[in-house]
């Protein structure tokens, strides 16, 4: 025996769909920008050595500063413009929040935010950041200081322990 069901909430008609959901256009240049400006910083603060680094990958103050006198590579180039492609990355960045900014700020107008509103919400987001900022510069102090003072390391007789030479010291 089976049962069947006629209601219009067991069996919905053809002609019913779910409404589409639309995303925002994005725009795609940003996007691309944006994510090479950040393999950019990954690459600038991690290139691999410090002792023999590839020129284009230091600030152009710190080429010109740690060689006064003498020739480096790149010395034609940071003497000519007074900047590296390392020194582009945070104004590539500063770019890159301000016209989110302005497609962020315009697409919630149109949705039917007050200035008002943006402004509270930017300034709460502001707070939240620099607020972990804040968090994480006392953590890193907290542990630097612990580790000159020599709490929390690990003990001379564990196995895992690297030997004492090792230990970070304060420069």
């Amino acid at each position: 025996m089976t049962a069947t069901i006629d209601n219009a909430i067991a069996r919905p008609s053809a002609d019913v769909s779910p409404p589409a959901v639309t995303k925002p256009p994005r725009l795609e240049s940003l996007d691309v920008f944006r994510g090479m400006t950040v393999a950019g910083m990954i690459v600038v603060n991690d290139p691999g050595t410090w002792s023999a680094m590839y020129w284009p990958l230091a600030h152009a103050d710190e080429l010109m500063s740690e060689n006064p006198s003498g020739w480096y590579p790149g010395k034609a180039w940071v003497d000519a413009n007074g900047w590296t492609p390392t020194d582009l990355i945070f104004p590539f960045f500063l770019f890159i929040v301000g016209v989110s900014m302005v497609l962020s700020f315009a697409a919630r107008q149109e949705r039917g935010a007050a200035r008002w509103e943006l402004l509270k919400h930017a300034a709460r987001r502001s707070a939240v950041i620099l607020g972990f900022c804040l968090a994480a510069g006392l953590a890193a102090a907290a542990a630097a200081a612990w580790m000159a003072a020599g709490v929390g390391g690990r003990h001379r007789d564990s196995e895992f322990a690297p030997p004492m030479r090792w230990r970070m010291r304060p420069v």
